[in-house]
């Protein structure tokens, strides 16, 4: 059996060699050309990243954001003056009102950090006392595509906001219609903060106005907001399952790339592609059913991988 590549992992940190600024034909649009630590090359948008002075042969750090299901690969260079969870002096530009994903009215500070952007920090009401080029303090939640999220202000003080990685208990508090016309769970958190769960994710869980819930919250999204998973009903996160065998496959993927899955199904009947080592060839008398580890739950899915050994 051919060794595995090496590959990147979602959520931890990199150090990548930027090799060329590549300019694409037709559009002229600009990229940065980067060097991952397994001699891997990737595309970082240019226009995000102008002030972040990334010339060929430097080296930076970078998160690996998110893998998505199609294997595409997104990175976040480290700011050169920003750093995640740090406090920083912002200068206060004005208060405004913006409409949020279910289309209610937020209060918002705009300010401005040290290279000219404006920012959005969110508030809970606006303090009269502030003028235009105070400064206040902000905590840096999360940085996407260059740009810094801000934690909430309230009277000068940091209002208490979750952590990524970490279980928090939420209550469901309604069901609303957001702008892109889906209905969302409306969730509040221990600290009276709201949150947005896509209901339709979440059909087959028992989530109700009215009832509490147990969620982790798994990243700081690029729309500033977090992203919720509530646990799963019936299975746990590194616990082993039975699961029933409906079939393997192999698919077929850019530049002649095969992957092989085993097909299995859930008590629910919900069905999962679950990765396989070798071709499904070299399995032909499959199991009735097979163990599976729930490595992790997205929006409601199971994330499987497979013990080998539930198939001899």
């Amino acid at each position: 059996m051919p060794k595995q590549k090496e590959q990147l992992i979602e959520g931890r940190r990199y150090p990548f060699i930027v090799m060329k600024t590549l300019v694409m034909r037709g559009d002229d649009r600009k990229f940065i050309v980067l060097e991952d630590p397994f001699h891997n090359r990737h595309l970082l948008s240019a226009n995000l990243y102008g002030n972040y002075n990334l010339k060929p042969g430097k080296k930076i750090l970078c998160h690996i954001d998110k893998i998505n299901c199609d294997g595409k690969i997104f990175i976040e260079p480290e700011h050169p003056c920003y750093a995640v969870g740090k406090t920083y002096d912002f200068e206060f530009i004005r208060y405004e009102k913006r409409i949020n994903q279910i289309g209610a009215s937020e209060d918002v500070a705009i300010v401005k950090d040290v290279l000219g952007n404006e920012l959005v920090a969110p508030i809970n009401e606006p303090d009269k006392k502030l003028k235009k080029s105070m400064t206040i303090p902000c905590r840096v939640k999360a940085i996407r595509k260059g740009m810094l999220h801000l934690s909430l202000i309230k009277r000068g003080r940091f209002v208490e906001h979750l952590e990524v990685g970490r279980s928090y208990p939420f209550t469901v508090k309604k069901v609303a219609r957001g702008v892109d016309n889906h209905d969302y769970f409306i969730l509040e958190d221990p600290f009276g903060q709201p949150h947005l769960l896509r209901q339709s994710y979440y059909s087959h869980y028992p989530i109700s106005v009215g009832r509490k819930i147990q969620g982790t919250v798994v990243k700081f999204r690029s729309d500033g907001r977090f992203l919720i998973e509530p646990d799963h009903p019936h299975y746990r996160v590194g616990k082993k399952y039975p699961f029933t065998v409906e079939t393997a496959i192999k698919e077929l993927y850019v530049q002649n790339d095969h992957s092989c899955f085993l097909i299995v199904r859930d008590s629910s009947g919900e069905t999962y592609k679950v990765p396989l080592n070798q071709n499904p060839d070299h399995y032909p008398d499959l199991p009735e059913t097979v163990i599976c580890m729930v490595e992790t739950v997205r929006k409601g899915k199971l994330i499987l991988s497979l013990d080998e050994s539930s198939l001899k």
